[in-house]
């Protein structure tokens, strides 16, 4: 973007010359064969336009580009503008019935088979703005994708960034302890590292495992949305200190804090003496533990527990 400089530019903008609340109107062209001229495109129009433009270009932190080398400034100011920092970023969702984006694996002869992603789901991601700092979040449709073909007997992680704009799937070995990269990024084709939780800026999208030559890799999805929550009530007579495991398979960990169980085997008032412990969770289940648990008391009598997971 840059302001008109030609020679015969004058310095200041010469006022309008149509007056104020004529009819509004819209611009014609030329018609040749009716002998019809078309509209003629006047000074202040184009003036307007510049200037309104231009005035975009310093809210967004950008100055104009005189040397006419750059043609993508409003659409940076803009960018600059709606941009947020990191931590202010939702986490990514996908927007399908159960969060997850679908992916399937294939067997290929000779080595641990693909991982595929199919066309058409939406989802939302950040893309970076200002490295480290800002981003925005941004709506993506995937392309039909496929993996270059993968090791044997390896553990990979399905992943996506917004690379130059674009929705980028990758494939990265890890662990499922992978701590998070300070530039919550992972690296495409990567040898370790990849299994971190879902970032603002790059979304876990399926556990992969891969097994002897020519066999289908093992996939699970995860899911991905700015709130995850989960709700599962075992109805049995649990035994003192027993443990269920309940699977969720979510792109990040549920906090601690945001756990919670309750007991739905009590008469109100009635009974202190049963509680539901939620133990340490994993990206992929957690285990409800149940302590001081009276089977032999009446009021003990309905279902144990009903635990809800969250992740915000």
């Amino acid at each position: 973007m840059f302001q008109a400089d030609w020679s015969d530019c004058v310095a200041v903008m010469p006022a309008p010359a149509q007056p104020a609340g004529a009819a509004l109107g819209f611009f014609a062209d030329a018609n040749p064969v009716a002998q019809t001229d078309g509209s003629a495109v006047r000074s202040e129009f184009l003036n307007m336009v510049m200037i309104e433009l231009l005035n975009v270009l310093p809210l967004g932190g950008v100055a104009a580009d005189q040397t006419r080398v750059n043609y993508a400034q409003v659409a940076q100011a803009i960018e600059n503008l709606v941009a947020r920092p990191l931590a202010a970023l939702r986490y990514p969702t996908i927007a399908t019935t159960n969060n997850t984006v679908g992916a399937t694996g294939a067997s290929v002869a000779g080595v641990g088979g693909t991982v595929s992603i199919p066309a058409g789901v939406m989802l939302t991601l950040g893309k970076e703005v200002v490295a480290g700092q800002t981003a925005r979040e941004k709506v993506f449709t995937t392309a039909a994708w496929t993996s270059a073909n993968l090791n044997t007997a390896t553990t990979y992680y399905l992943r996506a960034q917004a690379v130059n704009g674009v929705f980028t799937p990758y494939v990265q070995i890890g662990t499922d302890t992978d701590a998070i990269p300070a530039g919550l990024k992972g690296t495409p084709n990567g040898v370790n590292g990849g299994g971190f939780d879902s970032t603002v800026l790059d979304i876990l999208l399926a556990k992969v495992v891969t097994g002897a030559a020519g066999s289908v890799p093992t996939i699970t999805n995860l899911a991905n949305a700015a709130v995850l929550k989960a709700s599962f009530t075992y109805a049995g007579s649990a035994a003192n200190g027993s443990t269920n495991t309940h699977t969720y398979n979510w792109g990040r960990v549920p906090t601690i804090a945001a756990l919670a169980a309750l007991n739905g085997n009590q008469a109100a008032g009635t009974d202190t003496d049963t509680q539901v412990n939620i133990l340490t969770p994993t990206r992929y289940s957690c285990q409800v533990g149940t302590s001081g648990w009276d089977p032999s008391n009446s009021h003990n009598t309905g279902p144990g527990y009903t635990a809800n997971f969250l992740a915000v």
